[in-house]
């Protein structure tokens, strides 16, 4: 349990919680299809280092049924459609509400891990999905009241909601289809890298970044967070026999962002963003707790 769970997990939380930091940095001088072109790009490469490491890179070309398709929707769902969305919603509403409401995929996991895995939706999750989706409306208000919400905002955080939706369904169908998770991986950042490049070539061209920072930052948010992350967070999926149990981890990550965010680039944190997250994770906690108190019975 500690190796295949606690550790991978523990890389995840610490890797995904300073990527919006690193993304923010990088999101000043490229646009969102650039940044995601480039750190897609360097996570396939990222990707194809893990499974050589792992001895499985002559694996990593084979194919099966159904392979590229699922892959290619997959790609589209978890890689290119979720950082477009996400750094959409940086860019139209404050980064540090956008940040956390799009960490509402936990939410959506649970809701669609019931039609597409067979997992029931008991009292206890629905009480703790109807919480976190009020911590979101929270999150949205800028006063910290349902009454509270800023029209300007409102589209930033839709698009934040919009990467939720988009990344929960990857993870699901992931879990789902049980692809192969070396092998996937690198065609997961392929085709993304491949739909967005021919998109910036048909629309004017691929500009290079121009300095070392926006380089650094892309080889984070691809490799590290990307590959390394999305790697350890298939693994520890694959070893946890109830995937909405595990989620109730990731709600460290926002904690761990938010205070990157504040330390780092100074962005200011409203009382409502913190009262949202405290209710989201009420809210996970609810059906997290009761779970394994029916698993230990």
């Amino acid at each position: 349990m500690f190796l295949s769970v606690v550790l991978p997990m523990t890389f995840v939380v610490l890797s995904w919680g300073l990527a919006s930091s690193i993304e923010v940095l990088s999101l000043r001088t490229l646009t969102p299809v650039e940044f995601t072109f480039f750190s897609s790009l360097l996570g396939m490469f990222g990707a194809m280092l893990i499974s050589a490491f792992n001895g499985r890179n002559k694996k990593a070309t084979a194919v099966c049924k159904h392979f590229y398709a699922r892959t290619f929707l997959l790609s589209m769902l978890g890689f290119a459609g979720y950082f477009l969305l996400k750094y959409t919603a940086y860019a139209l509403s404050p980064v540090p509400q956008a940040n956390v409401i799009h960490y509402s995929f936990t939410i959506f996991i649970v809701l669609f891990a019931s039609p597409l895995l067979g997992q029931r939706i008991g009292p206890a999750k629905l009480t703790g999905v109807v919480i976190g989706f009020a911590g979101v409306a929270v999150v949205m208000s800028d006063a910290g009241s349902f009454g509270g919400f800023r029209a300007a905002h409102l589209p930033g955080y839709f698009f934040a909601l919009g990467a939720g939706i988009s990344f929960a369904l990857f993870s699901v169908l992931m879990e789902k289809w049980q692809l192969d998770r070396l092998r996937s991986l690198v065609f997961l950042h392929g085709f993304s890298a491949a739909v967005l490049g021919i998109f910036l070539i048909a629309t004017g061209g691929i500009q290079f970044p121009d300095s070392s920072a926006e380089i650094l930052g892309a080889a984070y948010n691809g490799i590290v967070a990307n590959a390394l992350g999305m790697y350890f967070w298939l693994y520890a999926q694959s070893k946890c026999r109830d995937v909405s149990i595990l989620t109730g981890v990731l709600y460290f990550i926002p904690f761990i962002s938010l205070f990157f965010l504040r330390l780092l680039l100074a962005f200011p944190v409203p009382a409502a963003t913190y009262t949202g997250l405290a209710f989201i994770v009420s809210g996970m906690l609810v059906h997290t707790v009761r779970s394994r108190m029916k698993k230990n019975r």
